[in-house]
């Protein structure tokens, strides 16, 4: 996967690692890089996200 810049690969790495987290150990760890506050992992029928409270971290993949 190429990305185009360095912003959009690290966000990319938070969000693999806030799904890991959650899918696999029942637990969120990922801190959001402008916020500092932990990334919420939700999940609803098929689609699943993430939210924070600044918003940099709010994503849904179905």
């Amino acid at each position: 996967m190429d990305f185009e810049t360095k912003e959009e690969k690290l966000h990319s790495d938070l969000l693999d690692k806030a799904y890991a987290d959650f899918f696999l150990k029942n637990e969120t760890n990922t801190r959001c890089p402008v916020c500092n506050e932990l990334v919420q992992v939700w999940e609803t029928k098929s689609c699943y996200g993430t939210k924070c409270k600044c918003g940099y971290m709010d994503n849904t993949v179905r």
